[in-house]
């Protein structure tokens, strides 16, 4: 239901609207009305808005959930001709980094105590890097897989470290 609604209003031809899958999801009335987090995995490819094309990889809110797309990774899952276990071990093992970067970067904002609740519906990429830390962090709009190897063991700079565990611990 969700994600035909964010087909349908979609300005790119086979991608979701982002915006429009988070909330459809907020807005689902059988669903009990305590606090819930969703994380949404979609394969198809998304963009921002159904006002914007700008592609993403994910999208959250804060207090809400979030949406990741496998689309720009799910190639890392198909065998190859000729590839030897190694490879086929290091193409496994990039795909499981990537993800995981990708999902602690929404969950990132899901959980982030100051987000920036005037985040335009149509936002340049400008915009977009200005929501986002800019230290070597998972935080950073735009993660690389050689960012990701390097920040594995410690995803978040120490300044979005202390912002996740203000969330938890606010009245």
């Amino acid at each position: 239901l969700y994600i035909e609604e964010a087909r349908q209003k979609s300005i790119v031809p086979g991608c979701l609207s982002a915006t429009t899958l988070l909330n459809s999801a907020k807005d689902d009335q059988t669903r009990k009305p305590e606090l819930v987090y969703d994380l949404i995995v979609v394969k198809e490819p998304m963009h921002w808005s159904p006002e914007s094309s700008l592609p993403i990889l994910g999208i959250a809110r804060t207090e809400q959930g979030g949406v990741v797309t496998l689309s720009d990774v799910l190639h890392l899952l198909q065998p190859m001709n000729g590839e030897s276990e190694e490879d086929r071990q290091k193409r496994r093992a990039s795909f499981a980094l990537i993800l995981r970067m990708l999902v602690i970067h929404e969950l990132g904002h899901v959980f982030d105590p100051s987000p920036d609740l005037n985040s335009p519906s149509n936002p340049t990429a400008e915009e977009m890097a200005a929501l986002h830390c800019q230290n070597e962090c998972v935080m950073r709009s735009g993660n690389t897989e050689e960012l990701s190897e390097k920040i594995r063991l410690k995803p978040f700079c120490p300044e979005c470290l202390t912002k996740r565990r203000q969330f938890f611990r606010k009245p």
